[in-house]
């Protein structure tokens, strides 16, 4: 009786923490598990196309020589982007365990990504310092480019699995040089996890009065970000722009202020920042969707 009563009282609380409460969670996922079964795509009524693209030239040829003309527009528009920083919300996903890194691996790895390191010559070059000490630094920069001094606001989304974990990375390293009130670690709540083609909801192996738990993705940061109310302090900080960024990728950091340059340039609402996708390539891709019907 107990475990069941524990039983409910999980359901009780993971519904409340889902938009639309357990009924939603349901819904959606049978939704998606009958289109995917049916061969049905969720874009079955749009047609696809290249959306706009601008592109930032090489600054080296194939043979590795720098091409000064591109690396001027490249320097000019990371100027532009540099006078932006301090309007920006910094918003980093990793809720992750890294268990992908593990896979097929002789050496399992048993922290987060954050953690990793990024040059094995050096104990203090985890992927949490660079970025932290790269935004830092163009906050400061642009404080004294502009006059004007805004404090930080770099929210990161992790989740109920990897919390704690986070958390301690950042306290052991004195939030590697940051204000501890600005570093803002927000828990992404896990929901049920679904082990059947009907959508049932899977329950751990070693506990059948417990529903199995995961972490929903990547695409929960805007509902975690608004029910903390970071859309409503980045206002008070009259802050312009968000920067979503993964929580183990560097050369990103490389193309963030040209992108805000342009971004800023064109008026735009939303853009991306990616690489060329060559076809068979094992990777996503961005692109335009216009409805059959509607355009």
């Amino acid at each position: 009786d107990e475990k069941k009563l524990a039983t409910l009282e999980q359901i009780i609380r993971r519904s409340s923490q889902y938009p639309g409460r357990l009924k939603a969670l349901a819904d959606n996922s049978h939704s998606l598990l009958r289109d995917y079964y049916a061969n049905k795509g969720r874009f079955d009524d749009y047609t696809v196309g290249i959306p706009e693209v601008t592109e930032i030239a090489s600054l080296v040829t194939e043979e590795g020589e720098i091409i000064p003309e591109a690396v001027a527009v490249y320097l000019s528009l990371e100027a532009e982007g540099l006078k932006l920083a301090n309007q920006v919300v910094w918003a980093e996903p990793a809720g992750g365990r890294g268990e992908r890194l593990s896979k097929d691996q002789p050496i399992a790895y048993k922290g987060i990504k954050p953690a990793l390191l990024i040059a094995l010559i050096s104990e203090n070059s985890q992927f949490a310092r660079f970025q932290t000490r790269q935004i830092m630094g163009w906050q400061r920069l642009t404080s004294q480019l502009n006059h004007q001094d805004r404090p930080l606001i770099n929210a990161i989304m992790s989740s109920e699995d990897n919390d704690e974990d986070l958390h301690r990375l950042y306290s052991e390293h004195n939030y590697f040089g940051a204000d501890p009130d600005l570093v803002n670690i927000y828990p992404q709540p896990l929901v049920f996890a679904v082990d059947t083609y009907e959508g049932h909801f899977a329950v751990e192996d070693d506990n059948p009065y417990r529903l199995a738990e995961k972490a929903h993705g990547h695409g929960d940061i805007h509902m975690v970000f608004y029910q903390q109310d970071v859309a409503k302090a980045a206002m008070e900080q009259e802050a312009r722009y968000i920067v979503f960024y993964q929580d183990t990728n560097l050369p990103i950091f490389r193309a963030i202020l040209p992108a805000l340059a342009l971004t800023e340039c064109k008026k735009l609402a939303l853009s991306f920042i990616a690489s060329p996708r060559y076809p068979g390539s094992n990777v996503g891709a961005l692109a335009k969707l216009t409805h059959k019907q509607t355009g």
